[in-house]
């Protein structure tokens, strides 16, 4: 019993100098916890702005460092061929080489570029980045965080990536001024036809007017083998490697969140908005940074709910999304290639060959081009016209010394005329070549070019067969001592045009014919004039 009495007495005494204390220092115990409470809200708040405070200067680096490498100019010259490939990279540096490896096989990996966000300073990332093969074109823009970040303490890498996710986008979208963008993580490896695939999606899904369609996906948990590999079926948001469209790029951003189930939260509102997310039956990426997911083990129960989803989906999205994807040579699906001009797909070894085609119709107008020059140059050293010459040479020899000098003039005055018909010819062929030159150079024509130049040439050539027609016509005078001088002429090829009332031109625009007497009826000629009778 003294022994229980003692431990209460001296519980009482400590709980008295406890009172004591608290009652002669209460200020500074208010002050400490005030102290600790206003360092919560300074560092929470230097995680808020996380993502403002180092993104607008990454912004500028970027911009930056595309001029001085001149990638800004190639994604001016063909912002709308291409879609940009995002990827935010951390601290894993056993997934990046084996993505990277990966992304160099892709087919088509040269024609874009690839915009990495490297949100760390480790030496093993950056000596992965350096050693990137050179025909991917790849735009590094690189971070090191604060280290005083609440949420970096508690999920480092999933607001690291959120943040990065967002970066990116914004870039392309609002800095690039791309149309569309695709996002792959550092932890997907992407199949051959990633980038075709989501090439072939955005032009067939998203970039349609009033589409309901937010985004596009290349994984599927449950890929299977099919023949038609661009079968689509909708489903939730998902983060492993998906593309979207600048327009729906709003939307995104007004839903972002710092937090790590970015995703998860995105998926949710997309639903609620009624947006539709389409995943494919064959999968395009290969998750390898997730324990325990694999592609070939799943629940009995998920696999009946996703072969309930495709079956309802399946004949609706076929239609929508494989009408427009045969080749037009061999009618294999292709999804990959439309030529601009004629509007047609084409399969990768069917494209090489139509740009083949075009390229021997340049080299068959450059010959006919050619050729056709040489006949003007033959017909500028030798004139045909020698004849008119020679008529003139009489005359000059019958009128003795008092025509010499008319009939100098009359020689002048015939060859500027022979001279103006050859040089106009001449500067029309120099500006039809100086456009094949530089459709050659710059591997930029199509079919119409070829049709415009070719119509050119044809309507030269017809304007050289018809040869200037001239008249020599001698006044007859009873003034002896006056040699009259003689008036040459280039007959007009005008033609009748257009015609406005009751009548029809005929005879290849020579004739004009009324077929009733009553009425108005207005016709006009090809040319325009300021003066003169034609």
């Amino acid at each position: 019993m003294k022994y229980c009495s003692g431990i209460c007495i001296k519980l009482f005494n400590i709980i008295k100098s406890s009172v004591l204390f608290c009652r002669h220092h209460c200020h500074l115990l208010i002050r400490f916890v005030i102290l600790f409470i206003f360092c919560l809200l300074l560092l929470y708040s230097s995680s808020i702005h996380y993502y403002s405070f180092y993104c607008t200067n990454r912004f500028q680096q970027g911009l930056l460092e595309a001029n001085k490498r001149n990638l800004w100019n190639t994604i001016n010259g063909v912002r709308n061929k291409f879609m940009p490939i995002l990827m935010p990279v951390c601290d894993r540096p056993h997934y990046l080489k084996r993505v990277l490896d990966g992304l160099a096989k892709v087919d088509g990996i040269n024609e874009t570029l690839v915009i990495i966000s490297q949100d760390c300073a480790l030496s093993s990332i950056t000596s992965i980045l350096s050693s990137i093969p050179s025909h991917i074109r790849t735009l590094i823009l690189s971070h090191t965080p604060p280290y005083f970040s609440l949420p970096r303490y508690v999920d480092t890498n999933e607001y690291a990536t959120s943040a990065n996710v967002k970066f990116l986008l914004e870039f392309a979208f609002e800095y690039m001024l791309a149309d569309g963008a695709i996002l792959l993580e550092s932890d997907l490896i992407p199949s051959v036809d990633f980038y075709r695939y989501h090439q072939w999606a955005y032009r067939n899904l998203l970039n349609v007017n009033n589409s309901k369609i937010l985004s596009i996906h290349a994984f599927n948990l449950y890929s299977t083998n099919l023949s038609d590999p661009y079968t689509l079926f909708p489903r939730g948001f998902d983060s492993w490697g998906w593309s979207t469209a600048r327009t729906r790029w709003p939307w995104f951003k007004n839903q972002w969140t710092k937090y790590k189930n970015w995703d998860s939260i995105v998926s949710r509102t997309a639903k609620q908005d009624e947006w539709i997310c389409m995943l494919p039956k064959l999968s395009r990426t290969r998750m390898i940074g997730l324990k325990g997911i694999n592609v070939n083990v799943y629940k009995e129960s998920e696999k009946k709910r996703f072969e309930e989803d495709i079956s309802l989906s399946t004949k609706a999205m076929t239609s929508s999304t494989t009408q427009n994807t045969l080749c037009v040579i061999c009618g294999k699906v292709s999804g990959c290639f439309t030529c601009r001009e004629c509007q047609k797909d084409f399969c990768k070894r069917h494209v090489v060959e139509h740009q083949q085609e075009l390229s021997k119709h340049l080299d068959d107008l450059t010959l006919d081009h050619d050729q056709f020059r040489q006949s003007l140059t033959e017909q500028t050293q030798q004139p045909q016209h020698h004849s008119y010459i020679k008529q003139i040479d009489e005359w000059e020899q019958q009128s003795i010394n008092k025509i010499r000098q008319v009939a100098n003039d009359a020689q002048q005055q015939i060859q500027n005329l022979i001279n103006q018909h050859t040089t106009e010819l001449t500067e029309s062929l120099t500006e039809i070549a100086l456009e094949l030159r530089k459709a050659r150079e710059d591997d930029d024509f199509y079919e119409t070019h070829l049709k415009q130049w070719k119509e050119k040439i044809s309507r030269l050539k017809n304007v050289f067969a018809q040869i200037p027609n001239f008249s020599i016509r001698q006044e007859n005078t009873n003034i002896i001592s006056f040699i009259p001088k003689i008036p040459l002429s280039k007959s007009s090829t005008e033609i009748f045009g257009k015609s406005i009332g009751n009548i029809r031109i005929e005879d290849n625009g020579q004739v004009v014919v009324k077929d009733q007497p009553d009425g108005y009826a207005t016709v006009r000629g090809n040319g325009e004039y300021a003066s003169g009778q034609h």
